[in-house]
């Protein structure tokens, strides 16, 4: 679940100064919004974020933008220059839920490409600043402990041709994952929930929903449901998702069926006798 946590802030984080640039291009002109952006970003992570494509914005009843050919770059020490990319961004937040304190928002990404990556002390290249400073302990709480003012309220969310690493010098460890969809979309109170791809050569797909569209009330955590299989392990996921506290905490319930443990030798990284089935 660290793992998805991390995914989940760092998409985010790129998205969110994605957003940001889109909106100084309403207020700079020309091609000098490029070079602000860039100062901008560099200034707030210590990192370089590159548009090379079009930017388009509107501004209506809500803020519309799209963002071709994105890229965000690595750690200093990373193992390729670009952290985060991708071929085409666009996004929508309606702007009157704003009042209510709702960020109403449509998001798509195509073709994006993200590397998760720690270093030989274990430093994650999610982890910036303006001097690339390492972050505080990861078990220390903040100090306010509070909630976001802004409730997320998940009008669609589609990632197409989703492709993910995440490689650990000091472990050794690697998984790559490619996604054909990760798709979610609000019908009603409740947000669906689709998930089809592959995880290290083993199929996945999930399918579930989240029981409500807007997350993160003060002290009224969402519950979830997801079924499916990963290769020949079936899985189903339940559980309570406390998604906007400064904790993020997730209540977990999670059942797998496994035909043997051999099935687990890829996840495992080591070779697992031929035993089972096994339900857990």
């Amino acid at each position: 679940m660290r793992f998805l946590k991390i995914l989940g802030i760092t998409v985010a984080v790129i998205v969110a100064l994605v957003l940001a640039a889109a909106l100084v291009i309403n207020l700079i002109p020309g091609e000098q919004y490029k070079e602000t952006i860039a100062s901008v970003v560099k200034a707030a992570t210590g990192r370089d974020l590159v548009i090379d494509g079009d930017v388009d914005v509107a501004l209506g009843s809500s803020f519309k933008f799209t963002a071709s050919d994105v890229s965000f770059s690595h750690a200093k020490w990373g193992s390729r220059p670009e952290m985060f990319s991708s071929q085409r961004i666009e996004g929508e937040v309606a702007l009157a839920p704003l009042i209510k304190g709702l960020l109403d928002v449509r998001l798509v990404l195509e073709s994006p490409d993200l590397l998760l990556e720690t270093d030989a002390d274990g430093r994650g290249n999610w982890e910036m600043g303006p001097e690339q400073q390492e972050a505080a302990p990861q078990d220390e709480a903040p100090a306010d402990g509070g909630t976001a003012l802004l409730r997320p309220f998940i009008r669609e969310l589609r990632l197409e041709q989703l492709k993910v690493a995440y490689v650990g010098a000091l472990t050794g460890r690697q998984h790559h994952a490619e996604f054909d969809r990760i798709l979610l979309m609000s019908q009603g109170e409740r947000v669906s929930v689709e998930v089809k791809g592959r995880v290290d050569g083993h199929e996945l797909n999930l399918t579930g929903g989240i029981d409500k569209s807007a997350i993160g009330a003060a002290d009224q955590p969402t519950g979830f449901s997801l079924t499916g299989n990963l290769g020949d392990i079936g899985l189903q996921a339940r559980g309570m998702l406390d998604a906007i506290s400064a904790a993020a905490n997730v209540d977990l319930r999670l059942e797998a069926k496994v035909p043997s443990l051999a099935a687990l030798t890829t996840f495992a990284g080591r070779d697992l006798p031929d035993q089972g089935p096994l339900d857990v």
